[in-house]
């Protein structure tokens, strides 16, 4: 009651994410989950699978392998980005056949890990910061800061022989991408915090989307209209049509001929009502934080 979707995570045995997908789906509620196996998660029901390692992992044909990267990447010894490089994208057209067919949808969360690889890397960087060190936004816990400037750090600094390494996971991510959207496939755009804003990324993940070769247009919908059917939401979101909740962002500009023109937002209405979309320094966050930062 009050739930509108069910998530589950990548450790349960098939047997329970099996078990969970059909009780949830007896509720008619929809699931989205991480996964190291998207032809698994397609055969239980899975609405959307979540983050780009659910492809990576997916496309790794040797069980071994597969275990072993899950491992040293759960247990830090390699990162998110790195192990990309291991995607094997002779699997992609037989796993979007899959997709397509059981109508599972996709989320990259590529803002989170990739951005930093991006043409505008230096750009987006400088935005970044100045928006996190404005004074306006001294509420923000001190760990997402630090996260973004570690971020961008860990590509800056890096070996020519480990950008490599990077580049080629994220040019491998880039190209299932296209293929997927190719295709007819439904991908959701939004990250992971961390290492990004959240909020904010969403706006990172239109322009990564841009730099992959999706439509301005594309993107938009895997940020609206996609989303909401995923979350059997769409009779009453996802898109401007007469009769539905009015959610409406108002921006300056043209994304269809920029997509950077999402980020100069000027109005934002919530069920027809027009809210303050100013910073407020004294703004106190509702739900209590167990802990002023993380450790």
């Amino acid at each position: 009651k009050g739930v509108d979707g069910i998530k589950l995570f990548e450790r349960l045995t098939p047997e329970a994410a099996k078990a969970a997908a059909e009780e949830s789906h007896r509720l008619v509620k929809p699931v989205i989950g991480h996964t190291l196996d998207i032809f698994a998660a397609a055969a239980n029901g899975y609405q959307s699978v979540e983050h780009s390692w659910s492809v990576l992992y997916t496309s790794i044909q040797d069980p071994q392998k597969k275990s072993e990267l899950d491992f040293a990447r759960m247990t830090g010894k390699v990162n998110t980005a790195e192990v990309h490089a291991h995607m094997e994208p002779e699997v992609f057209d037989r796993l979007i056949k899959v997709m397509l067919e059981k109508d599972v949808h996709w989320s990259p969360t590529w803002a989170t890990w990739f951005r930093g690889l991006s043409p505008r890397a230096a750009e987006m960087k400088r935005r970044e910061i100045a928006l996190l060190k404005d004074p306006r936004l001294r509420y923000l816990p001190p760990y997402i800061l630090k996260g973004v400037e570690r971020h961008f750090a860990m590509y800056e600094t890096a070996s020519p022989e480990k950008r490599a390494q990077y580049l080629d996971g994220y040019r491998k991510v880039q190209e299932w991408v296209r293929r997927f959207i190719a295709a007819g496939g439904k991908m959701h755009l939004g990250s992971d915090p961390n290492s990004v804003l959240p909020g904010y990324a969403v706006h990172v993940e239109f322009e990564l989307a841009a730099e992959a070769g999706i439509s301005a247009a594309q993107a938009i919908r895997s940020a609206s209209s996609s989303v909401a059917e995923a979350w059997r939401k769409a009779k009453d979101y996802g898109s401007l049509e007469k009769g539905k909740v009015a959610d409406v962002v108002v921006v300056r500009g043209d994304p269809l001929k920029d997509i950077s023109a999402t980020q100069q937002v000027e109005m934002v209405f919530m069920d027809g009502k027009a809210i303050d979309i100013s910073f407020h320094a004294d703004y106190k966050n509702p739900i209590p934080r167990p802990i002023a930062d993380r450790p």
